[in-house]
């Protein structure tokens, strides 16, 4: 696993920060001038650029041994709505990349390990934030499979310290069961339509044990053909089944017939 964090963030330098008070760790070398910490199969970097503008860390920095299995990204989450909450997603781009990445390009998901994260987030009690999954966003772009883990909305919230101790402590639950092969696997699942928060697909990952790849939500259904929705099997390993938000979107599914995929209405 490898973890990164962005120096130009404030979140994910707080949440990085108190993941290395709790974690058995030692510094192993630097990647561009900043310190790299190593426990065990776990290596976290740190990154001088915004997370989004650099592409492909998973092949440049240095680990172990070979390519990471998964990389978590650290983050900040911002919106409009200035929504308090703790997130994880999946990582890419349904349309133009406007923040990072390519366009209609998507990066590898990590369905086990990042429902799991969402498991471990949503049992830590953070005062008032709320703990969901969002749709596949943003950039950068990487070969391996990814997902962010994030702090929502605002500067206050990224230094809220309950809610920066809830995503470190289950950032190092994580990292645990992950070294110790001990993750629940359930049955894999693209998320299909919704809102960009996810609520439904959220809710039944956390109460039916469904482990969630890629989530397109409905205001990108628009960018939906044939050539994408293989684009989602191919990055969500392992799929099974895709979980449709309502029953309002059976034309607009039929997209995934012929995958072999299961459809799922709730």
């Amino acid at each position: 696993m490898l973890i990164l964090a962005s120096e130009k963030d404030p979140a994910a330098r707080n949440i990085r920060d108190h993941l290395l008070e709790l974690w058995d760790h030692e510094e192993a070398g630097e990647y561009h001038k900043l310190p790299i910490f190593r426990g065990g199969e776990i290596t976290l970097a740190s990154l001088p650029v915004s997370a989004l503008k650099l592409d492909l860390p998973d092949t440049s920095i240095p680990l172990k041994a070979g390519r990471p299995g998964v990389v978590v990204y650290l983050s900040r989450h911002q919106s409009a709505s200035k929504r308090r909450t703790l997130t994880v997603h999946p990582i890419g781009n349904f349309g133009t990349a406007e923040f990072g990445g390519k366009g209609r390009k998507l990066v590898p998901s990590a369905p086990h390990i990042m429902s799991t994260a969402l498991r471990f987030l949503n049992e830590k009690e953070a005062g008032g934030f709320e703990c969901t999954f969002e749709a596949t966003h943003h950039g950068p772009y990487l070969e391996a499979p990814t997902f962010f883990i994030e702090i929502g909305s605002t500067l206050e919230e990224w230094n809220n310290p309950k809610a920066i101790r809830a995503v470190a402590e289950a950032m190092l639950e994580t990292i645990e069961v992950y070294e110790k092969g001990n993750i629940l696997e359930g049955k894999v699942c693209i998320g299909f339509g919704g809102g960009h928060y996810a609520p439904r697909h959220t809710k039944h990952a956390l109460s039916k044990g469904l482990d969630f790849g890629h989530i397109i939500p409905s205001y990108a259904l628009k960018n939906l053909d044939d050539e994408l929705a293989e684009e989602m099997v191919r990055k969500t390993p392992g799929v099974e089944q895709v979980c449709v938000h309502g029953k309002k979107l059976r034309k607009e599914v039929r997209v995934f017939e012929g995958l072999g995929l299961e459809v799922r209405e709730y």
